[in-house]
């Protein structure tokens, strides 16, 4: 039988910290972590049901972003909401943002014009 650990905040910070430190970009991480968001996704949604993505402006987010842009490239119909204006993302969850390519709607304001769903 496997055994699996739940980390705490802290926890996952500094294995993350490490990881980084080690030789593996955080974007990779976020990539990874952004890809098998969406895999699950896609297990529990069933053929192409639409999908909410509600992203915070941390690294959490940036993982959403990935994952986003993943369900939307699989043909799945995606909304992407944000919590925050994305003016105030930074490092890597900024650089997940630009490269998602879908509009982005900020929680209580309109959808960003700036960004537009590729086709």
């Amino acid at each position: 039988m496997t055994s699996h650990m739940l980390l705490t905040p802290v926890q996952m910070s500094k294995a993350d910290q490490m990881t980084i430190e080690g030789g593996i970009p955080g974007i990779v991480l976020m990539e990874n972590a952004g890809q098998a968001v969406a895999r699950v996704a896609m297990k529990c949604t069933g053929s192409h049901q639409p999908v909410l993505v509600l992203c915070g402006p941390g690294n959490n987010g940036g993982d959403g972003f990935i994952a986003a842009r993943c369900l939307a490239a699989a043909g799945y119909e995606v909304d992407v909401l944000l919590l925050k204006d994305p003016g105030g993302l930074k490092g890597d969850a900024q650089t997940a943002f630009h490269r998602m390519g879908l509009k982005a709607g900020i929680f209580g304001v309109d959808v960003t014009p700036d960004l537009v769903r590729e086709s």
